[in-house]
């Protein structure tokens, strides 16, 4: 089976994603300021974070928190289990309404696949690569994954491409509190 779970002992770090990316700051690069470039986090079961983004054309704002659940391996490759609340229903993943599971890449921290009742509806391999890292301002990539959605015949595998770059390193006000935060910008073609 290409779900396996386990609970490995992980230190918490709290990740909050909310139009920017908000994370602890830590490393550094010649030229760059240490406190302005993020790692990936690894954080711990029970943690969660917001996800709020806004749709360009209509201004609708979609936010759902997503709770890590437990550590597993799927297509051979560490993943975090998450719950998403609410139920994901937004429109620019339609293959994953109703999903009980997202399977998110431990790495990189982007989308694998989303599960009901242990069932793929949707993945996206290698990976989405939303995140490279570390983010640092001016950090630009692009990412490439084919987007299989198993609940449509007419939507095999389809290629997908993300242009990536991180435009700012700002304080950003959340009902949380106030954090430095990444504004990445995203463009994309289907």
């Amino acid at each position: 089976m290409w779900l396996s779970r386990s609970s490995p002992a992980v230190g918490v770090t709290a990740m909050f994603v909310t139009l920017c990316i908000a994370v602890a700051t830590n490393g550094g690069l010649a030229g760059v300021l240490a406190a302005e470039i993020a790692e990936a986090p690894s954080p711990g079961v029970g943690s969660w974070w917001t996800y709020r983004s806004t749709e360009q054309v209509t201004g609708t704002v979609t936010e759902n928190t997503f709770i890590l659940r437990d550590y597993a391996r799927y297509d051979d490759r560490p993943v975090l289990l998450m719950t998403v609340e609410p139920v994901w229903a937004g429109p620019n993943k339609l293959a994953c309404t109703g999903a009980d599971t997202w399977v998110i890449d431990a790495q990189n921290h982007t989308f694998a696949a989303c599960l009901k009742d242990d069932v793929e509806l949707a993945s996206s391999p290698p990976h989405e690569g939303y995140f490279e890292w570390p983010l640092y301002l001016g950090r630009a990539w692009t990412a490439k994954y084919h987007w299989i959605d198993r609940q449509r015949t007419d939507q095999p595998g389809r290629l997908i491409q993300h242009e990536f770059k991180v435009l700012a390193y700002e304080e950003v006000a959340v009902p949380a509190g106030s954090f430095m935060a990444f504004e990445v910008n995203t463009s994309s073609s289907k």
